[in-house]
């Protein structure tokens, strides 16, 4: 069982709690994704920036976001847009807005 500790996203996301699980993933594997680069998907889209690919890449091991690599291949325009949007974290996140979490939201905002 995790430790529980309490994170403050933003003032207007509130506060949340995450397992010491939860955390470890968003700095683990974005550190583990870098250092394996090889091992990585081809990053296709040209508009995407290595590093941001590789941390899309390594929120694909949590359980909501596993498929995330897939879903920005498919909806490239829609990715890229939001992408691009002046301020992506007030904008809906393709394919998973209505099903991730605060923690989850704020994860992929940051990459």
């Amino acid at each position: 069982m995790g430790v529980p500790c309490i994170v403050n996203a933003d003032a207007d996301q509130g506060i949340f709690r995450l397992n010491s699980s939860q955390l470890q993933t968003v700095f683990d594997d974005a550190c583990t994704s870098v250092l394996h680069m090889q091992h990585a998907p081809v990053n296709v889209q040209e508009w995407i920036p290595d590093m941001v690919w590789l941390n899309v890449v390594a929120l694909s091991s949590m359980t909501a976001l596993h498929d995330i690599p897939d879903s920005v291949f498919r909806n490239d325009g829609l990715w890229r847009q939001w992408y691009d949007a002046e301020a992506p974290e007030t904008a809906n996140v393709p394919d998973y807005e209505d099903r991730l979490s605060k923690f989850e939201r704020m994860c992929v905002v940051k990459v």
